[in-house]
């Protein structure tokens, strides 16, 4: 059975074990135990290696906290069970020793042979050692300048090419929108602007690693930018809700869309930031390990801010289809709003897909990852180029207007067409043959009568003989069915 001091801890803090085997005899009272204390700022308070040269060491500098174990009533002079100790690095260096502190050396207080290094990693170390007493890593420190790692040039394809895509429809909808007169169209833009700002930082600063403070304000401002992409989504839901239940007899402006967007991440960024700023930025790359449990101040607020846009979505379209069904014109407003819940309902899981796929990409240096990561984005810009841009309702109208008379005249070719068709459909077999018989039956008393007219120059015939022979032509056409030939027009006209 051990010891463990803290119990629960992570990657920021000192851990240290203790065997209990290590405990000697109890006291008079019948008591025995164990003191750990660690000092955080003890390493400050000490003089420095001008002042005093026993601080010093040839193994290196003083890299951790100081920890100080102290067993009562005393400790057992034998046993074969080490201390164990965790050491957090507190700043960037190579060549871990672990290291005790023995006042009775002259040279240097540090006393490196009666302990172990176990273990070690670029965030801390562990050791162990076989007797109490204070105990601290010494490392060689590096000189705060580091060498900047390139970019994977499949990953900078990639975000470029997306770039350009993103580029492209925020000057689309730009120029269609000058005027600043539709809400969607501003917060799409302010969504883009977003995204596109968060892409150049994301190019120039990812692997800003040669300086900690650049590289530390480079993974929070990406922070930032990321959570305001999944925010500013959040608000093109709420805006489609409004749009459909106008219940507020004062709706929201673009203001109230610019603080849903670009100041509640602020606020997150910020707390996370005050708290774990020493987390941001490594020596890999400027951005949050996925790992670590700081990862989670970025993925529980866009796990949120997911689950609020669904729910207002799946909202917004069953009162879509309400309407729809039972107000006509409101119907016909409602499929003005079908391209924005597209745009939306197809960019939002891809946005998830993208920044998952690259976290993995640039922690683990995949190649296969970078692919995969490059095809999805340049995929995704390509989606939000068509759905926010080509199919806008604004960018329609001005390639209407553009090319109306070209428009125009393929439209009204067709509905002639169309108009034709229907025409000649209306036409069935039995209308036809009626139609034909009526046709006949004119041009038949047309000839009578011709004939009539050539006969009164020579016979003249009464009216009553003119009205029988009409009568005998055009009674039996009518129970005929099929349609007449021209034999037979003509074997009509002969008997009259």
């Amino acid at each position: 059975m051990n010891i463990v001091f803290p119990k629960d801890t992570d990657s920021n803090t000192n851990q240290v074990t203790v065997p209990v085997a290590l405990l000697s005899d109890t006291d008079a009272l019948n008591k025995n135990g164990v003191s750990i204390v660690s000092y955080k700022t003890l390493k400050m308070l000490l003089p420095s290696s001008d002042v005093n040269i026993r601080l010093t060491s040839l193994d290196g500098d003083l890299n951790s906290e100081i920890v100080s174990i102290t067993f009562y009533p005393t400790q057992l002079s034998q046993s074969n069970e080490p201390i164990t100790l965790q050491f957090v690095h507190l700043l960037s260096g190579s060549d871990p020793v672990c290291a005790l502190m023995d006042f009775a050396l002259s040279a240097s207080i540090w006393n490196v042979e009666k302990c172990q290094t176990v273990s070690t990693t670029s965030e801390f170390t562990t050791c162990n050692c076989f007797e109490a007493s204070n105990f601290a890593l010494l490392m060689t420190l590096d000189d705060g300048t580091t060498s900047t790692v390139p970019l994977n040039p499949i990953l900078t394809t990639g975000v470029i090419i997306s770039l350009l895509f993103l580029i492209a429809t925020f000057v689309l909808l730009l120029f269609v929108n000058r005027n600043l007169e539709s809400d969607w169209a501003l917060i799409v833009k302010c969504f883009l602007f977003t995204f596109i700002v968060n892409q150049i930082i994301f190019l120039a600063g990812i692997n800003a690693t040669d300086n900690k403070f650049v590289c530390r304000m480079v993974g929070i401002i990406l922070h930032y930018f990321y959570l305001s992409v999944f925010f500013w989504t959040l608000a093109q839901a709420v805006q489609l809700q409004l749009k459909i239940v106008q219940a507020s007899a004062n709706p929201a402006t673009i203001s109230h869309y610019c603080l849903l967007g670009w100041v509640t991440p602020l606020l997150v960024v910020a707390s996370a930031a005050g708290l774990k700023s020493d987390k941001y930025g490594n020596e890999n790359y400027c951005w949050l390990k996925i790992w670590d449990k700081v990862i989670y101040a970025f993925i529980g607020p866009v796990a949120f801010i997911l689950l609020v846009t669904v729910s207002v979505l799946c909202t917004s379209l069953h009162g879509c289809m309400i309407i729809m069904k039972t107000d006509q014109k409101g119907a016909i407003e409602m499929m003005k709003l079908k391209p924005a819940f597209r745009a939306l309902l197809v960019t939002l899981p891809m946005l998830v897909v993208t920044w998952t796929l690259q976290s993995f990409a640039i922690d683990l240096n995949s190649e296969v990852l970078y692919t995969v990561f490059a095809f999805c984005y340049i995929t995704q810009a390509m989606v939000i180029f068509v759905l926010y841009g080509v199919l806008d309702e604004q960018v329609q109208a001005l390639y209407r207007s553009k090319f109306g008379h070209n428009h125009k005249a393929v439209q009204d070719s067709s509905n002639k067409m169309w108009s034709d068709k229907s025409e000649r459909s209306k036409t069935s077999p039995s209308n036809f043959r009626a139609s034909s018989v009526t046709s006949f039956s004119s041009r038949a008393s047309e000839s009578v009568i011709n004939r009539t007219d050539w006969n009164d120059s020579t016979t003249s015939l009464s009216s009553s003989t003119a009205r029988r022979l009409k009568k005998n032509l055009v009674i039996p056409l009518k129970r005929t069915a099929p349609s007449p030939t021209p034999s037979q027009t003509q074997g009509t006209s002969s008997r009259t």
